[in-house]
């Protein structure tokens, strides 16, 4: 059924009937049990809900919202943000970059509630995906797009191209929904998370035991080794798809020098490949 630039679809086995569809598309309420799969167009009208949204009041502000979103930040801890240092060109020395991670914005989603995120692919070319994603509040009838481009490499290593693609397909999916999420939903929201989740990882680092402390040591000691013994893009990229799988098992103390590496040594083996052209270019003009 269309609804001037609305389409509104449902499930095949699902019972709603063309009186539950118009009120949905004039902000009606779904009769009990059912669900709309579907909105389509730019805009959505506010509809009625069953279970209404709750940030709570001046006196108690946040609600149920607040409430179920810190419960799963202090879950999710270290996981619900992505944080790494990168030089600053400015000052001369490094400054730190964190955000809201996939897991993180997903939990959010969930936490905010009455809401729905879609994406879709908006073009494809030899160096890059681009996806549409878009957040629609149902509640009140907030729309929020936002475009996301994810660049097509080569594949390092052990990777054949086509697994590597898929991976790139994936991830830009997740990234896109990641940001649109973020850009719809409140700052205070994500800021208390952010608090929560960090509170939460600082106590789990607290209570690493010896055992635990021995094995994450031995495993950024094996990293370090083999980051300064690599050379070249591929054999880099390779150990940092590994420290990526393990990072888990590591202290973010331990990972966030690994990583100081990683980029010090591709730093060093891109500046190499620079030399080497220059020279060669100097070889062939004076022959």
């Amino acid at each position: 059924m269309q609804n001037g630039n609305k389409q509104l679809s449902r499930r095949p086995q699902d019972a709603v009937s063309d009186a539950d569809m118009a009120r949905a598309a004039g902000g009606g309420q779904v009769g009990q049990g059912q669900a709309l799969m579907r909105v389509g167009g730019a805009y959505q009208t506010a509809m009625s809900v069953q279970v209404k949204r709750d940030i709570g009041t001046v006196a108690r502000p946040g609600g149920q919202v607040l409430d179920r979103a810190l419960v799963e930040a202090s879950l999710l801890g270290e996981r619900y943000a992505y944080g790494w240092e990168v030089n600053d060109k400015q000052s001369g020395g490094k400054k730190a970059i964190e955000g809201v991670s996939v897991d993180g914005a997903y939990m959010l989603l969930r936490a905010w509630g009455n809401a729905v995120c879609d994406v879709d692919l908006v073009t494809v070319d030899e160096e890059a995906y681009t996806f549409k994603a878009t957040f629609v509040d149902l509640e009140s009838g907030a729309t929020c797009s936002r475009l996301y481009r994810q660049h097509r490499s080569e594949p390092p290593g052990k990777y054949d191209r086509q697994r590597w693609d898929d991976m790139a397909f994936s991830n830009g999916q997740s990234r896109a929904i990641r940001n649109v999420i973020c850009a719809a939903l409140p700052q205070w929201l994500q800021d208390r998370c952010m608090d929560a989740a960090a509170r939460a990882g600082e106590r789990d680092d607290r209570r690493h035991d010896g055992p635990a402390l021995a094995e994450s040591s031995q495993l950024a000691s094996k990293y370090e080794n083999l980051l300064k013994t690599s050379w070249g893009k591929d054999d880099l990229v390779r150990v940092a798809s590994e420290i990526k799988r393990d990072e888990p098992n590591m202290r973010r103390e331990e990972v966030a020098r690994l990583r100081d590496i990683y980029r010090k040594q591709m730093s060093a083996w891109e500046q190499s490949q620079s030399s080497e052209v220059a020279e060669a270019e100097f070889e062939e003009a004076n022959s």
